[in-house]
């Protein structure tokens, strides 16, 4: 919040859902099996995408978290706020490779994980209990509408910004 008043954030945002956990759902009525598998695996999800994200050192060497994640479900929205003058394409190799690395871990387990990746604006609430925002809407349009497979997309204007920050380094 800016002056007191509540503002987006130029943020990334990842969001990260579990394909057939509707039949998981089902499975475990007859199953105590099923509920400990869904308990185990939401538990594996929470921990391990709550975890690997960023902090920024500010101009007087003090660190300050600009990761979040959250969880609801089956679903994981992982943010990222962007420090301004930040080079956006170290931001998302650090976002791919580390979901990268827990899409593979959980295929390994039998878990198909869908995802989008954008970048804009986002609210999130001082105790992380709200979050909304254009970017958010962005990232579940990709993994809803446009990933329709086992897999994490980012957003074209993303790509962009980020091979432009990338080229203008060089």
């Amino acid at each position: 919040m800016a002056d007191g008043q509540p503002t987006y954030s130029q943020t990334l945002v990842s969001y990260i859902d579990i394909l057939g956990f509707a039949d998981l759902i089902k499975d475990s009525q007859t199953s105590t099996d099923g509920v400990r598998e869904i308990i185990r695996l939401l538990t594996t999800m929470k921990d391990e995408f709550s975890i690997g994200g960023r902090v920024h050192r500010r101009p007087d060497g003090r660190t300050e978290k600009i990761f979040q994640s959250f969880n609801f479900s089956d679903l994981i929205v992982r943010t990222t706020r962007i420090p301004a003058g930040a080079d956006i394409g170290q931001y998302l190799d650090w976002e791919l490779f580390y979901l990268g690395e827990k899409q593979l871990s959980l295929a390994v387990e039998g878990h198909l994980v869908r995802g989008g990746i954008s970048m804009g604006q986002l609210f999130v609430g001082d105790r992380a209990s709200i979050l909304f925002g254009p970017a958010l809407v962005r990232a579940y349009k990709l993994e809803s509408e446009k990933a329709v497979y086992p897999r994490i997309l980012v957003d074209a204007s993303l790509k962009r910004e980020a091979e432009q920050d990338t080229y203008d380094q060089d």
